[in-house]
């Protein structure tokens, strides 16, 4: 929940933006990623269970998961490195793409500066 802030203040107003960047990266990544055409979650749960997937015996392989729309997808171990990747690269392009916006936040001194970041948000 964003907190009531008076936007007519530089530094309330960057806190403003900064909870409601927080906000749009955590909605970006729980949107999941997409792997061989299918979209997987990205929720807290999955992300500890993907970044549990190099510490599984190969053995174990193929692994039935399934994808968000619940369909099943067999992961071969040949795929286990590029869906592991898949998964990370999703997380951190939101996590870097929310950097970014906080930098801008960061080096405006204007309300004007600020009202062009949020209005692009």
């Amino acid at each position: 929940m964003i907190e009531l802030r008076d936007l007519t203040n530089v530094d309330q107003f960057k806190l403003y933006l900064y909870e409601i960047i927080d906000l749009r990266t955590t909605d970006t990544i729980f949107e999941g990623f997409t792997f061989d055409g299918k979209i997987f979650s990205l929720s807290i749960s999955a992300q500890i269970n993907w970044s549990n997937l190099l510490l599984l015996p190969d053995s174990i392989y193929p692994l039935t998961i399934a994808a968000k729309d619940e369909s099943i997808y067999v992961l071969e171990l040949a795929n286990r490195m590029n869906f592991y990747l898949g998964a990370v690269a999703a997380k951190n392009g939101a996590l870097q793409a929310g950097v970014v916006l906080k930098q801008q936040v960061l080096g405006s001194t204007t309300i004007a500066e600020l009202q062009i970041i949020k209005d692009s948000l």
